[in-house]
């Protein structure tokens, strides 16, 4: 086992901080994305069709997401996961 101040641990930490940070940016660049097609979609065709909305309801879907991943909302909750323990052992 070991405790929080270990390498063993800082090293985890900083692994998923660092997928955490890769996961971001790949929901941002779908907003982006989503919303250039769902800004196109609207615009080239002067009306709501079911691909526009479709692009925008993706758009909102990854906002969504994206608000989730910034405010870490998964750190509120009480996990029983290996990261918000005191100890942990590695496998």
């Amino acid at each position: 086992m070991f405790d929080l101040s270990s390498p063993a641990y800082a090293l985890r930490r900083y692994i998923f901080k660092l997928q955490h940070n890769s996961i971001s940016s790949y929901v941002a660049l779908f907003i982006v994305l989503t919303a250039v097609l769902s800004v196109l979609s609207f615009s080239l065709v002067r009306g709501p069709t079911l691909p526009s909305v479709y692009h925008a309801l993706h758009c909102l879907a990854f906002v969504v997401l994206f608000v989730l991943l910034a405010a870490k909302v998964y750190r509120r909750r009480k996990c029983s996961g290996f990261f918000f323990q005191g100890k942990f052992t590695v496998v």
